[in-house]
């Protein structure tokens, strides 16, 4: 009796025709029909998952590592239709020519019966491009709507800060609405800039929309925002999520949500929010980071932030209290800033095995929910580390594929661990605050040779509240803010 494994797909635009549990039972019956063994195990399934591209398809790349074990684990593989398999003709032929040549398993679809001749082979191929362009139109269409929707002034979207979604319109958040309005206050009319902004907003334990810290860039999104004037704004920014877009491809429509400030407080806001970029686009070469231990570094004796200095034309840096040379230190010594992050990094790795000696300047207090959410997606980037491996080591991934991928991962898990670190609850005990797992994925990217200098900085400031040096003794000791 041959056996098989079935792949099912359905993507978010799919119909109910198309759902898990139809693609299913017509396999099982097409298995029935024809004395096939499916076993339950070899079920792969992607839910609300594009076809487009093979790797961002957790279980269809489970399924392929499974294809190459030996001995072979089943002789086909089911689908629905063909283009479940694969809607891009590229991923189509490269694994079915992989299942076919190298583990002697062929792919079947239970609905476009096709037979083992060169006839099949151009009708095959002509299945799977028309489900290629049916999925670029596809996309093509929903573009469309989406950018037809926000001409109507209709929001698309997450709901910003100061305002909720109920029933797919834009509501004032009671909370947060009145801190817009404030924001825009100290900016426009009480000489605030972004960082004093952030500052303030921090001490006041004014938390953001996710519940954490306040950010410069947090402020200047907010700063920037045409919704705060009642209108709607799409296409904004590129699909990288980063890069803005010309100001003629933006689309900006009257919304129907309240506006928190006139359309004259915004422009007074983004003249002064240009000056700004101006300055520090002319003050970059002076505030740029140059080694990941910048501003970390207090004077064990005054309290002082040390000065890093350079030497040999910026090749070496050195630590030293400034507040000597003004006689209320006695700290007259520099230190390498080499030994200095070595020491650090090995007084780290000391505090994961000693939790409860580590000292901490602050809590923060969440919802226990909110921690329950962001494990769940922890364990979700472990499952994705898992497979990433498996692909890597099947030969489906190249090395310098698995090595940004793995990297990118690692980066998201480091972000989902700070949240947790900054959602403890204040009546946890300290081991639990200082959850060492959550120590080693910091450590892991300060030791990295992939993460910037920038990158390696900014996750130091996430953990580190600051680093007691005393040059006399050459000794530090660190203060954590988890």
């Amino acid at each position: 009796m041959q056996t098989a494994a079935a792949y099912i797909r359905v993507s978010t635009d799919d119909q109910l025709e198309f759902s898990p549990d139809a693609q299913k039972r017509a396999i099982k019956e097409y298995v029935k029909r024809n004395n096939i063994l499916l076993n339950e195990k070899y079920i792969f399934i992607d839910e609300g998952i594009s076809g487009r591209k093979a790797e961002k398809r957790p279980a269809f790349m489970e399924m392929i590592c499974t294809a190459k074990t030996k001995p072979k684990p089943f002789d086909m593989i089911l689908v629905h239709k063909f283009d479940r398999f694969a809607r891009n003709r590229e991923d189509s032929v490269v694994y079915k020519s992989l299942l076919r040549k190298e583990c002697g398993i062929k792919v079947i679809s239970i609905t476009e019966q096709l037979e083992d001749d060169k006839f099949s082979i151009i009708l095959e191929s002509m299945l799977e491009a028309m489900a290629e362009y049916y999925s670029l139109n596809l996309s093509d269409e929903v573009k469309k709507g989406l950018f037809e929707k926000a001409r109507r002034g209709e929001h698309i979207g997450k709901a910003p800060y100061g305002y909720d979604i109920k029933d797919k319109q834009l509501v004032i958040n009671e909370y947060e609405f009145p801190v817009v309005k404030m924001i825009f206050d100290m900016f426009v009319n009480r000489g605030y800039s972004y960082a004093a902004l952030s500052k303030y907003l921090n001490q006041n334990k004014i938390l953001t929309k996710r519940g954490g810290k306040w950010r410069v860039c947090t402020i200047k999104y907010i700063l920037t925002n045409h919704i705060y004037t009642g209108l709607t704004r799409y296409n904004y920014r590129s699909s990288d999520g980063y890069t803005v877009n010309s100001e003629k491809e933006w689309i900006l429509a009257e919304g129907s949500h309240t506006a928190a400030i006139d359309k004259d407080t915004f422009q007074k806001a983004q003249q002064k929010a240009l000056k700004q970029s101006d300055f520090a686009l002319k003050n970059t070469k002076t505030t740029n980071i140059k080694v990941w231990s910048q501003h970390l570094i207090c004077c064990a004796e005054c309290g002082s932030r040390l000065v890093l200095h350079s030497s040999d034309k910026g090749k070496y840096f050195a630590y030293e209290c400034i507040s000597h040379s003004e006689g209320i230190c006695s700290q007259n010594r520099y230190w390498s800033n080499r030994k200095l992050e070595k020491l650090i990094l090995e007084t780290i790795k000391h505090d994961m095995q000693n939790p409860h000696k580590m000292k901490i300047e602050k809590n923060i207090v969440i919802p226990s929910n909110e921690i329950a959410v962001i494990k769940h997606n922890i364990n979700k980037i472990q499952q994705k580390k898992d497979l990433i491996k498996k692909a890597y080591l099947a030969e489906i991934d190249t090395l310098e594929e698995y090595k940004s991928n793995k990297m990118e991962l690692q980066k998201e898990e480091t972000q989902l661990f700070y949240q947790i670190s900054l959602l403890q609850k204040q009546q946890q005990n300290l081991q639990d605050i200082l959850n060492p797992q959550i120590l080693q994925t910091f450590y892991n990217a300060l030791i990295s040779d992939t993460v910037s200098i920038e990158e390696k900085h900014n996750i130091a400031t996430e953990f580190i509240q600051k680093v007691l040096l005393d040059l006399q003794n050459r000794s530090i000791q660190i203060i954590y803010c988890i």
